[in-house]
Formats: structure tokens, C-alpha cells, sequence
């Protein structure tokens, strides 16, 4: 709230709550597994503050860090979290203008009707509340009377309320399954949600989220499998190419990455837990009040350690996340399976249902703020 003078012008409790703990710092066995109740509140202060989006090396370091929370948890384990990366999209050799200016007609063309939809929702939302027993400001007649005792707090001043402050984070699964129409389908309400936001002021980030090789050396992993009694729960790398950072204009080279995502070599397999807990923790490290995230997807976890534990991650994540105050919705793309993960969920068939239901959504979790 910022003030202007007119005188002058449930499901049961877990382990993977997203606080840092009091700690020494951590330290990796052999195995490259990650004993957390050793990780120091400055570590986890690094990670929460890792927003400047500048892409350098502590952008990797901090999803690896953010990664290996989950280790400490006795139904998700993490062999190793080398070869994590987080970075800007690169655009392949193969890509050619033609990609960018289909995405550009199949949504440009929706983009001032959103835009106008949500102006008109943040002026509706946007109040202005008034504060008497001010010394300054415009004069209010019902004080008047204080003036006969000496007091001269007989000025008001206006509050204006804006839905402004927020930041948004829309996060694409690009795992396999996305292949065909339905990455199409998320890159093209990705640009559009995106396109919008930047219009209005509104900050936004799109990051997606697949893994990338296994870098856990397998004669090792074998031994310490057997060692252990079980099979760990992620041994593939993560990769969270980034299409657009909050601090990023859609210029002609970002809007290149969403054009090149459908057409990319990427999409692998989904650790959805670990990878909607590294974009939650770059949302809340956020300067505004409110904070939204959307993850447009199209079913449930599914990489080499098998999807229970996998499920199971995810569900407490996200509880966890809408704990400590983020608004959470998933998109299921051309898919209901969303609904088993996130309390607050809906279907998109296709990118022309996005002025719908989704924007719908979206304008009540903006003014909601």
C-alpha cells in the first residue's frame, strides 16, 4: 500500500518444509548424496535469494543446493545432484525464423484483449482507503473541531491499493510425454500468459523444467543401492532451461527460445517435485507481496526411480509451498491428471480456450493479492 498526501500531491505432515534449517554446512559422501541437516542457514539464504537472473555460475549452484533438500527425506532420495543445470534456453542451429512467426500469428492476436481484461480487473480490484489525524494532507471537515483544543491534526490522506504487487512464475513441463501438440500448446499459453503480463507491469518468469543425462557413475550406484536396500529416487540430472527471466524484456532473442522449446531436443523425463521447489524458491525470493505460480502439465512424475516416491514428493511440495503463502495452480495440458497434485487445477485443451478459464484464474489470483 503506498500512501499519496493530496495536500502535497490435508494430507499428514512432512519433512520437506521449505524453511532453512540451523545447521553446519553440508557435505557430500562419495556418493555424491547430500546429508541436508548439515546445510547452514546462509546456504539456504544463497538459494532463497538467487533471483537476479543473471544466468552465471551461482544460478547452477542454486539449483543443486535447492535440489538436495530432499535427500534428508526417508521416502526420497537423491544419488547425486552433479549436472543440474539451470540456465537460458539455447537455440539450436536448427532453428529458423519461420517457428518464431507461427508462435507470433497463432497468439499475438489474443494478447491486447488479455491485456485489457486484466487492466480492467486490477483497476476494479485497486482501492483507495483514506487515514484522518494527519498534520498534513486534505483538510477534513469532521476533525475541524479539534482545532478548539489546540490540534492540528485536522488532515486526511488517501492509500491507493494496488493489485500490482505480484510476481508471477509460470512453470512448463517439457518431459516426453509434452511431445506433439500439447509442448505447442504450453509454449504458445507460456508466451501469451507472458506477452500479457509484461504489458501491464506485471513481473514474470517461464522456466521449464526435464531432465538431462545420468551422470551417476552406474558400477557405484549399483554398490550403494545394494548397500542401502533400495532404489533411490533420482538419478537423472535435472534441466531447467529458462525462456524468460523476471528481469527479462520478451525481446527478439527471448522470444526466440519460446519459438525453438517445440522444436528442441529436450523434453526427457519429469522430476516434478525437486524441479516446481527450485521455481518456488526463485518466486519467493521476490521483492513483491504476492507471489503466483502456474504449472502447465500434462500428468504425473515419471524419471528412472519410479513414480511413488516421485508422486508422493511432488504432493507434499506443493502443499508446502501453498503453506507459506504462494498461490498454486496447475494447468493440466490437453490432461486432467493435474487434479491428483494441485488443490486448485483445470484443463486447456487448446491455446484458444486461454481467454477462458485460465484467465479467469489467473485475474483472481492477481487481484487477489
Amino acid at each position: 500500500m503506498t500512501a499519496a498526501d493530496e495536500g502535497e500531491g490435508e494430507e499428514e505432515e512432512d519433512s520437506d518444509v521449505l524453511v532453512p534449517p540451523e545447521a553446519d554446512p553440508a557435505k557430500k559422501s562419495s556418493t555424491g548424496e547430500i546429508d541436508t541437516s548439515r546445510m547452514s542457514a546462509a546456504s539456504w539464504a544463497a538459494i532463497d535469494k538467487e533471483t537476479a537472473n543473471d544466468f552465471d555460475s551461482s544460478v547452477s549452484a542454486a539449483i543443486t543446493n535447492s535440489a538436495a533438500t530432499v535427500a534428508a527425506d526417508s521416502d526420497y532420495l537423491v544419488f547425486t545432484t552433479d549436472g543440474d543445470i539451470i540456465e537460458p534456453l539455447r537455440v539450436g542451429s536448427g532453428y529458423a525464423d519461420r517457428m518464431l512467426t507461427e508462435l507470433v500469428e497463432k497468439v499475438d492476436h489474443m494478447v491486447s484483449p488479455l491485456q485489457k481484461d486484466l487492466e480492467r480487473a486490477i483497476s476494479a480490484r485497486s482501492l483507495s482507503v483514506y487515514s484522518a489525524g494527519h498534520r498534513s494532507g486534505r483538510l477534513h471537515s469532521a476533525n475541524l473541531s479539534r482545532l478548539a483544543t489546540g490540534d492540528d491534526r485536522v488532515f486526511r490522506r488517501r492509500h491507493d491499493a494496488t493489485s500490482k504487487d505480484v510476481a508471477v512464475m509460470l512453470v512448463v513441463d517439457a518431459s516426453g510425454s509434452m511431445g506433439g501438440s500439447k509442448i505447442h500448446t504450453a509454449t504458445q499459453t507460456a508466451y501469451a500468459l507472458a506477452s500479457t503480463l509484461e504489458r501491464i507491469g506485471i513481473k514474470c518468469e517461464v522456466i521449464c523444467f526435464t531432465t538431462g543425462a545420468v551422470t551417476a557413475d552406474r558400477s557405484l550406484l549399483q554398490a550403494e543401492t545394494a548397500k542401502l536396500g533400495r532404489s533411490y529416487s533420482r538419478i537423472e540430472s535435472l534441466y531447467m532451461p529458462i525462456l524468460k527471466g523476471f528481469d527479462e524484456r520478451l525481446t527478439s532473442e527471448v522470444k526466440k527460445r519460446f519459438a525453438w522449446l517445440p522444436n528442441s531436443s529436450i523434453l526427457a523425463s519429469n522430476v516434478d517435485g525437486e524441479c516446481v521447489e527450485v521455481a518456488a524458491r526463485r518466486l519467493l525470493g521476490r521483492r513483491e507481496t504476492g507471489k503466483v505460480m502456474m504449472v502447465l502439465s500434462d500428468g504425473a512424475p515419471a524419471a528412472s526411480g519410479g513414480s511413488r516416491p516421485l508422486e508422493a514428493h511432488l504432493k507434499r511440495t506443493i502443499q508446502n509451498i501453498i503453506k507459506i503463502g504462494v498461490n498454486v495452480i496447475g494447468i493440466g495440458i490437453e490432461s486432467e491428471a493435474v487434479q491428483k497434485f494441485y488443490p486448485k487445477h483445470l484443463v486447456l485443451r487448446s491455446v484458444s480456450e486461454l481467454p477462458g478459464a485460465v484467465m479467469k484464474e489467473l485475474r483472481g489470483l492477481i487481484v487477489k493479492n
